[in-house]
């Protein structure tokens, strides 16, 4: 009778065990999950931020690139104008 006790108490005792690092394997995993997926986010939050700050100023040049053109073809014209002008004048 003290056998089949000590066996049963044994069994109940290793089902006890069992559960609980069962339960506290599942709840570090699902923290360490968390973790990883928070700096996951991190991560792609900052790259996506510096993707689109690039982006941004990539941008701007171009457009000061385009305003200066465009500034050094109205000085053309208006040179261009100015000898006609003074060509029309001269003669």
């Amino acid at each position: 009778m003290n056998v089949i006790k000590a066996i049963m108490l044994g069994a109940l005792l290793q089902i006890a065990v069992s559960s609980g690092l069962t339960v506290y394997l599942f709840n570090h995993a699902s923290d360490m999950t968390q973790q990883y997926a928070l700096l996951a986010e991190q991560n792609a939050n900052r790259y996506t931020d510096k993707i689109s700050r690039d982006q941004y100023n990539q941008l701007q040049i171009e457009r000061s690139q385009e305003r200066e053109d465009l500034h050094v073809w109205i000085d053309q014209r208006i040179d261009l104008k100015i000898h006609k002008a003074m060509e029309e004048v001269n003669q």
